[in-house]
């Protein structure tokens, strides 16, 4: 773990298989005693291609420095086909906000594409929009693609800017 004027704020947690099968990760106690007033009850997972996710939380009852990723944390193994002996580098931003590092059964990082998230109200057609009458405003495809590409070029340059800070 590195160590700040906060406190730590860099981990390692190799997964074992009964973290897979229970789809849960305790937080190593050393790090939840210097930030667990900090923690809430959910915590913002920035994964590398920059997706956030929220993760719910759970104490141990009786024991304020034992606190478990669970609710969602399931999902976020699946998506990233993260399985036993993949090893996740989590990197506390503050305000229950991690950056997370995935490296696989050989200690290698693994590399994951920018993923632009689209922008929108639901359905890709915008009929969920209160707003949406149906047509394309002039332009506004065009305003969309610029959109994209700056989404993908800002989750590039957050996932740099991971290890330079």
């Amino acid at each position: 773990m590195t160590r700040t004027s906060r406190g730590f704020n860099h981990f390692i947690k190799e997964l074992c298989p009964e973290a897979i099968l229970t789809k849960k990760l305790m937080l190593p106690r050393k790090f939840v005693k210097t930030v667990r007033d900090e923690l809430s009850r959910e915590v913002c997972l920035e994964a590398p291609n920059g997706r956030i996710w929220i993760i719910g939380l759970t104490r141990e009852p009786g024991d304020r420095n034992i606190v478990w990723l669970d609710s969602g944390f399931g999902e976020f193994l699946s998506f990233y086909s993260i399985g036993a002996r993949h090893s996740l580098i989590f990197k506390y931003r503050g305000g229950s906000h991690f950056q997370v590092v995935v490296c696989d059964n050989t200690a290698c990082e693994v590399a994951y594409t920018a993923e632009v998230l689209p922008v929108s109200f639901g359905e890709e057609d915008g009929s969920d929009d209160p707003e949406f009458d149906g047509e394309e405003a002039d332009g506004e495809e065009e305003e969309e693609e610029e959109m994209d590409g700056f989404l993908s070029i800002l989750a590039t340059q957050k996932s740099l800017l991971f290890w330079s800070s």
